[in-house]
């Protein structure tokens, strides 16, 4: 994780700075473990390693916050190596994390944020059958700024693995 973590490119859309050393890695998966353990963002929290299998490397993490059982609803997360982003593991993740949301957990709803900038986020949610359903105004701030966030959904009833994995076959298939 810290060979990743220490990258600037791995923060382009996150309000974190680089970890500057092995002990501020250290300390972020304590934090992942708290929130588990707690819950974070007003509700449980979930969390998995990605693991490239071929090269047998932590490459990211993923999982859901703000878990609302009553509601059925969860909010997803990833992180992935800047490394790893263009060869077709973000879209395998994020359809293994919210298939097992739908089909596993149960979920009803899944959303997620993101920098209102991170079009490859949007489009691989909107592959999933995630819509826009708004912008959060001056939502994230870092370097002295504010920016937008946009708030993606998707309900049980709209959601398509199908139509992600073909996605990823056919991106598969050009780089070939």
């Amino acid at each position: 994780m810290h060979e990743y973590s220490k990258q600037e490119s791995f923060y382009s859309d996150l309000e974190h700075e680089p970890h500057k050393n092995l002990h501020e890695t250290e300390d972020y998966m304590k934090s992942l473990l708290t929130r588990v353990k707690e819950g974070s963002h007003g509700g449980e929290s979930l969390y998995w390693s990605i693991i490239d299998i071929k090269e047998d490397k932590l490459i990211g993490s993923m999982g859901f916050v703000g878990i609302k059982r009553k509601q059925l609803s969860a909010c997803t997360t990833i992180g992935l190596s800047p490394d790893y982003r263009t060869k077709g593991r973000a879209i395998e993740a994020i359809v293994s994390l919210v298939n097992y949301g739908f089909k596993d957990l149960g979920f009803h709803r899944i959303w997620a944020i993101t920098h209102i900038t991170a079009n490859s986020v949007v489009k691989m949610h909107e592959m999933l059958g995630f819509q826009k359903e708004g912008i959060f105004r001056d939502y994230y701030y870092k370097h002295g700024k504010f920016t937008n966030a946009v708030y993606l959904a998707c309900l049980d009833k709209e959601y398509s693995c199908y139509k992600a994995l073909n996605a990823l076959k056919f991106l598969r298939i050009i780089k070939n």
